[in-house]
């Protein structure tokens, strides 16, 4: 439905519960722009959990994890989400070629109870990647929120 309402060309994912650095956007944008890919996102991520552990998890290229996607809306209007309630970003990325990078310190996610990351982190190995608990913290605040200034693209 977000994305039906969108008024961009450009898609980007954005979880109310992770963080982001304003140079996420304009990173993800310029990789999409210069690359031949459909999507664009981090296959490698690190994670909090509501007990203040820290995980990393680190997937393979070609793979991207759903709160990290960029893409051009059009490629959505040929290839709308599927009705999952757990999955839709895996289904809406499976056979396409997706150009990942690790997100550093451009973003990191929260696990949280419902969420798939909490399924996924306990796997310790999966299909798409491994988790690894890590030493934090990290300097970085749950919630803040900095101002953000982004490039226009046209």
């Amino acid at each position: 439905m977000a994305v039906s309402r969108s008024a961009g060309e450009i898609i980007i994912h954005w979880d109310d519960d992770d963080h982001s650095e304003p140079e996420r956007i304009t990173r993800q944008i310029e990789r999409l722009l210069a690359s031949d890919q459909l999507i664009v996102g981090f296959h490698s991520m690190k994670f909090r959990s509501e007990t203040g552990e820290w995980w990393k998890y680190t997937g393979h290229r070609g793979y991207a994890l759903g709160t990290s996607l960029c893409y051009f809306k059009d490629y959505w209007r040929k290839r709308p989400f599927k009705n999952l309630e757990i999955g839709e970003d895996n289904a809406f990325i499976q056979g396409v070629e997706v150009d990942s990078e690790d997100a550093g310190n451009l973003m990191w996610a929260t696990i949280h109870k419902g969420n798939t990351s909490e399924r996924m982190q306990k796997l310790t190995t999966g299909e798409y990647g491994e988790w690894k608990r890590i030493e934090g913290p990290f300097d970085v605040l749950p919630g803040y929120v900095k101002g953000i200034t982004v490039k226009k693209y046209h």
